[in-house]
């Protein structure tokens, strides 16, 4: 949660000093709330594993991977949309 709050800080940074438009700053918002909301998600189905599961078990592992990796895809979306907003165009 902390790397995607920095991320999300930084984005904020870049698009002030870049100025965007009105359009691109609903778009970081949206993603940002996407991203920060998807970790939460995460988080809360890791910790309801854990109550249901506390042993090791092979199944709780897999759930909690594929969650993970949601965040992950989220992030690597993120990504895609900062560079499409915040790198400098081809003339």
């Amino acid at each position: 949660m902390r790397i995607q709050l920095a991320v999300a800080a930084a984005a904020v940074f870049v698009g002030w000093r870049r100025k965007i438009s009105r359009e691109q700053w609903g778009l970081v918002t949206l993603t940002v709330a996407s991203v920060v909301g998807e970790e939460v998600r995460n988080a809360s189905l890791e910790r309801l594993c854990d109550f249901v599961e506390p042993e090791h078990n092979r199944e709780i592992g897999l759930i909690k991977d594929s969650s993970a990796s949601a965040v992950f895809v989220r992030g690597l979306g993120s990504l895609v949309l900062a560079a499409i907003i915040f790198l400098p165009r081809r003339k």
